[in-house]
């Protein structure tokens, strides 16, 4: 018992001088977040204080651990799951090795999505053999067009292991594969919609996983019930989903391939990964809780100590969390820790004790290991396919892996009653709960308050959220008794040019009966945030559980508070404006404050597809069934060329007998005038 004391109290030791080097990498070099930092560093402080924080009794985890693995599926764009369709296995060729054949095959995980991979089977033992599901990283081979996949590079894994007894299916990647896809959709190809859809590549990535599971278990030389999971980096982020999911997996060993959201979000290690190591993180979790899902079977974590993208400190965080969970299993020993010196990269020190933990608790012999783990065939002996299919949807299966939900026909005035609750608690709670928990009283300060133009021009700025200010115009003509309406215009990026503009004119004219207020919501205007900066910061708020459009709704709910809280508009009705995508912001936000009278959307979006985006709000609704849940309480005044994109909102008006609520008419020309405010709401 002594030994075991001092062994524990050197190893907590060892552990805190590497959290200290970690902290001290950690300072060196990290992309830091510009004037939005502070507040999603807060919002990551308050993430970190539940999930597995508030777990003091085994049984307070049990109770929970269903519903957490469901909430993953669902975040990770599998809930429901995909169906089990036929797998459609075909070897293409056989190739021998020394001491182990390899399958070289591809099956179909949905319809007509590729997975391509090699099968390493021993030559020698009694079959059935314990196997290995060996998940790639980014890494790839490719020439002259063609992609050799990414288990060419990680071939030395599942040939030591086939060495050894052990059977091993090693998968290519979406991205990466011999049918390439991608997994950079909000990375770098403005694929933002796929928030809105609540899309990842993880989850793609993930249900391979899981379909290669089914695969191993359908062989009669393997163990089905002796299965490990293995990888590095992209292929570590892949352990850990398909591990959490799916509990055939009894042995795993995810290598540098998890940290947690303080690293991610405030230290700026989302910068250095693509969308594949991410769920859409809709119920705010920290990465631990992804982790805990594992819990208790067998898990190694395997990182460097000088790993840029997966810093030490975030992973020991990480490690003392799943710590107290495992010592309440009561299985202390079935979780490992393993550091070695060095950076992101696939060592030996790394490879040699992922192979004994697999051997340990699949039950193989555990012989001194002798060989490393070596290349054996060059990149063309491990292609799969010569001639690629023609009816492949890898490059595309973002546009059908996670379905959106379709427009119903258009309700009764009857059923719309029952239909527009459950739709806006819906949408309330899928987009929109990581809202602030309170409206805290902030500070507002009058900047500005000068006669222009024959009126009064006022300028403040206001509190939104704690860290974040924004500024607010009121134009206001000379009598302001005489102020039939207000209009609150969301600046867009062009509005901000044309309001700049408009603002050091000597020739614009107030509307005579017309109060117009501006407001610039977070990163518009002066509050903008460098352009290079700007898609690392919009996948920092989905990783805390917001998106940037639903905190700009949030932002504009703060200043219809504001105004509706001065005296001079006590009783004036007031509508909210905007273009584009920032008309749905102002459409959203009216949805959720009474004191707004009426919508006007300059060029609406009928598909969340050009934004706003919101969080999985297609998986609930589409714009024109938002604009209806506006109806008949406030009026929709719908500037666009294409009426018909909008007859469901039309047809549902006139069911409620309401059809001067809802105004379709032409875009008008231009996009931001004090003219245009002007024209009377109808």
């Amino acid at each position: 018992m002594r030994v075991l004391i001092i062994k524990r109290m050197f190893f907590v030791l060892l552990c805190c001088l590497a959290l200290a080097r970690a902290e001290a990498l950690a300072g060196e070099e990290m992309p830091h977040e510009p004037s939005c930092g502070s507040v999603l560093a807060g919002r990551v402080s308050l993430l970190e204080k539940q999930g597995l924080n508030r777990i003091e009794k085994l049984d307070d985890w049990e109770k929970q651990r269903d519903e957490r693995r469901r909430e993953l599926r669902e975040m990770l764009g599998l809930d429901p799951m995909p169906a089990r369709t036929d797998l459609q296995v075909a070897v293409t060729e056989t190739l021998q090795g020394e001491g182990f054949h390899v399958e070289k095959l591809h099956f179909q995980s949905i319809p007509k999505l590729y997975v391509t991979g090699n099968l390493y089977l021993p030559d020698e033992g009694d079959p059935p053999f314990p196997a290995v599901l060996y998940v790639c990283g980014h890494a790839g081979e490719r020439e002259d067009g063609v992609s050799y996949g990414n288990k060419v590079i990680y071939q030395h894994h599942p040939a030591w292991f086939a060495r050894h007894g052990i059977a091993c299916l090693i998968l290519d990647t979406l991205q990466l594969g011999e049918i390439e896809g991608t997994h950079h959709g909000t990375y770098r190809e403005g694929m933002w919609w796929w928030v809105s859809r609540g899309y990842t590549p993880a989850g793609v990535e993930a249900w391979n996983g899981i379909r290669a599971l089914d695969l191993l278990q359908s062989r009669p030389e393997i163990d089905g019930e002796r299965i490990a999971m293995t990888g590095r980096s992209g292929g570590g982020a892949t352990t850990w989903w398909v591990s959490a999911l799916d509990e055939r997996v009894q042995v795993a060993v995810p290598v540098a391939g998890i940290t947690d959201l303080r690293n991610h979000v405030v230290d700026g290690c989302v910068e250095g990964h693509c969308d594949c190591m991410y769920m859409v993180n809709r119920y705010g979790w920290d990465f631990p809780m992804v982790a805990a899902l594992v819990a208790p079977r067998p898990l190694l974590l395997e990182n460097s100590d000088h790993d840029r993208i997966f810093p030490l400190d975030g992973v020991m965080r990480i490690y003392w969390k799943l710590r107290h969970l495992y010592d309440l299993y009561e299985e202390p020993d079935q979780l490992g820790l393993v550091i070695t010196p060095g950076p992101h990269k696939d060592t030996q020190d790394l490879q040699i004790p992922a192979f004994r933990w697999i051997q340990r608790w699949l039950g193989c012999p555990q012989d001194l290991i002798q060989e490393a783990a070596i290349q054996r065939f060059e990149r063309e002996d491990l292609r799969v396919f010569h001639d690629l299919p023609e009816d492949a949807i890898n490059a595309t299966v973002h546009e059908v892996f996670v379905p959106k939900i379709q427009l119903p026909s258009p309700p009764t005035k009857k059923s719309w009653e029952t239909l527009k609750t459950s739709l806006m608690e819906a949408f309330a709670d899928t987009s929109f709960a990581g809202w602030p928990l309170s409206e805290e009283e902030g500070t507002v300060s009058l900047k500005e308050d000068v006669a222009w133009q024959g009126g009064r021009l006022r300028a403040w700025q206001i509190h939104s959220e704690k860290g974040v200010l924004l500024d607010l115009w009121l134009l206001q003509p000379k009598e302001s008794g005489k102020t039939k309406s207000l209009l609150l215009r969301v600046l867009s990026p062009r509005d901000w040019e044309a309001w700049e503009d408009l603002l050091s004119s000597s020739s614009a004219e107030l509307p005579a009966e017309t109060a117009v207020a501006i407001v610039a919501v977070r990163g518009i205007g002066s509050n903008a945030w460098p352009e290079k900066k700007m898609t690392h910061i919009r996948r920092r708020y989905v990783l805390v559980g917001q998106t940037l459009d639903g905190m700009r709704v949030w932002d504009v709910r703060q200043a219809v508070q504001f105004l509706e809280a001065l005296p001079e508009f006590e009783e004036t009705p007031l509508s909210l404006s905007g273009e584009e995508k920032w008309g749905g912001i102002a459409a959203a936000a009216a949805l959720f404050e009474d004191r707004v009278d009426g919508v006007q959307w300059t060029r609406p979006n009928a598909t969340w597809r050009e934004g706003p985006i919101f969080m999985q709000s297609a998986r609930v609704l589409q714009p024109p069934q938002m604009v209806s849940l506006l109806l008949p309480e406030k009026s929709v005044w719908l500037q666009t060329d294409l009426p018909g994109e909008w007859q469901w909102a039309s047809q549902t008006a006139r069911a409620m007998g309401c059809s001067e609520c809802l105004r379709l008419d032409p875009q008008p020309e231009g996009f931001f005038s004090l003219s245009w405010f002007s024209d009377e709401r109808q």
